[in-house]
Order: C-alpha cells, then structure tokens, then sequence
C-alpha cells in the first residue's frame, strides 16, 4: 500500500493538485451529468448538458494535473475573489459594497444613508455614493 502511496505522490509532484476551482468544476459536472440523465423526455437538451458535463469534467483533471501552477493558481484566485464578491453581496444585509475607481480598493459602507461621501482608506481618492 505505501508503495502505491508512494508512486502517486511522485507523480503528482509539481502538478496542481486540487483546489477550489477544481472542486467546483467536479461537482458541477457531477450535477450538469445527474441532471442530464433526468432529461430522458428531451434527449437533444440532456445530450447537450451531459457534454457540458464531462467538458467540465475533462477542464477539472486537465487542472489538477497541470504543471502549469502560476497560470492554475491565478485562475483559483480570481475565481475566489468572484465567489467572495458574490457570497459576501448575497449575505451582508446591512452594508453595501464599492469598489474605489482609482485604486480597487473595496469598500463597505452602511446602507440606508442616503447619498454620501465615501473616502478610500488606501489612497484617500473622495466619491459620492447612493446607499
């Protein structure tokens, strides 16, 4: 068994390895692939989804076991800093989010304030905002 152990390790040394864009992308084929065998009733529609699935699939391995690791890692971070934007707009209730024009930077700010003033705390850059 270690030696089993042993051998994949050496083969996945240097490789990618997973991460969370590659565990998005294997159970997002798991469900695009599940979800075309319940469209048994529309084969044109199921066959194009079951392709979309094992395409993702296919892209999930092709990142796992790229040597490429700069290039795979500056794709799992701008996919992280979507989900972010995407989970943190969805679950905060009470602050809204804006991004500095000249720096990037974002900023949270209360919402219900009516039209405000908001000053970057990284470069100092001054806008006027609705919230």
């Amino acid at each position: 068994m270690d030696k089993w152990r042993y051998k994949l390790q050496m083969f996945m040394r240097g490789r990618n390895g997973m991460d969370s864009l590659g565990r998005f992308c294997a159970y997002a084929s798991l469900i695009l692939i599940l979800v075309s065998g319940l469209l048994l009733k529309l084969p044109a529609l199921a066959s194009i989804v079951n392709t979309a699935g094992f395409l993702l699939l296919i892209y999930g391995y092709f990142r796992v076991f790229s040597r490429n690791i700069p290039k795979r890692y500056e794709e799992n971070r701008r996919f992280q800093k979507k989900i972010q934007l995407l989970t943190r707009a969805a679950g905060d209730k009470t602050h809204k989010y804006y991004k500095c024009s000249s720096c990037g930077q974002t900023i949270r700010v209360p919402k219900g304030k009516g039209r405000i003033q908001i000053t970057c705390p990284k470069c100092k850059n001054t806008f006027i905002k609705k919230t």
